[in-house]
């Protein structure tokens, strides 16, 4: 079953994806990528749309993802998320990044998209993981761990395929490691709607936009806060307290840049500007 919901996520989202693209274009969501390209922005609520169409489709077919329990959890994380992400594509102001820059605004008097999605991906966060356990001190840490993968996926979102790349690697891992047969076919689904995606990016035809970069957020770390244990959760959360501090003050590509592997499997596939069809 699980090559099943793999191979319905692929085909379908491949067969979508360029009418998407062609909505987008014909209604003007378009923005200049990082070689300044004008291209379609917003790839990314594939995700969502692949998702609603699988559970509809199963739910008449097979009837297997209805009695799956995580279905419900991850559904809302990827709506709320995907709706957050979507408001910062219409709205959200570009020369603003970063917590400090967002909520250095709100000491002005002014609310930014960003700070709309940091408190609204908090609460959301907070609210998904009480599906799991009702430890305040639990879910106060599992919320967290949540909250701050969504937002480092945000902060990975600057060059074609870089994000989804993280992700694959990530969902991969949880799909191997994962005791839960009901986490296992939905992370084969999700990789293949990202399998879908990920040449249209790496080639620069399409942005994933925050509404993208928010569902593979959610997706990870409610993925972590299922599988990992307190003390593995702690450590992840530790690292990414670290990885948002260095943000704060360094740039992630420049640094990306420096290290030569780091640098290869950023590059890996990606169209580099200048480079033709």
């Amino acid at each position: 079953m699980f090559f099943i919901y793999f191979l319905s996520a692929f085909l379908l989202s491949y067969l979508i994806l360029p009418l998407l693209l062609s909505f987008l274009k014909q209604a003007g969501y378009t923005r200049e990528n990082f070689s300044g390209k004008l291209i379609p922005v917003g790839s990314g609520i594939l995700i969502p749309l692949i998702f609603l169409i699988l559970l509809f489709f199963d739910y008449l077919v097979f009837k297997k993802l209805s009695d799956n329990k995580l279905v419900l959890p991850f559904l809302i994380a990827i709506i709320g998320m995907s709706f957050l992400g979507l408001l910062d594509d219409l709205f959200g102001d570009r020369s603003i990044g970063g917590f400090k820059g967002h909520f250095g605004k709100l000491k002005e008097g002014h609310i930014t998209t960003g700070v709309l999605k940091a408190l609204g991906g908090g609460v959301l966060s907070l609210f998904i993981v009480r599906f799991f356990t009702n430890n305040i001190v639990i879910n106060f840490l599992d919320a967290l761990l949540m909250a701050l993968f969504i937002n480092i996926f945000n902060l990975l979102d600057t060059r074609p395929g870089r994000t989804l790349k993280v992700f694959l690697f990530l969902s991969l891992i949880i799909f191997i490691i994962a005791f839960k047969a009901e986490l296992v076919v939905l992370m084969a689904l999700f990789i293949g709607i990202a399998l879908a995606l990920i040449k249209t990016d790496l080639s620069g035809r399409s942005m994933m936009g925050d509404v993208g970069s928010n569902s593979l957020g959610a997706i990870i770390g409610l993925s972590f806060v299922i599988v990992f244990n307190i003390i593995a959760k702690v450590i992840f959360l530790i690292l990414l307290i670290l990885i948002h501090l260095f943000t704060e003050k360094h740039s992630i590509t420049e640094t990306i840049s420096k290290i030569k592997f780091l640098d290869y499997l950023d590059r890996l596939g990606r169209k580099e500007p200048g480079v033709t069809d």
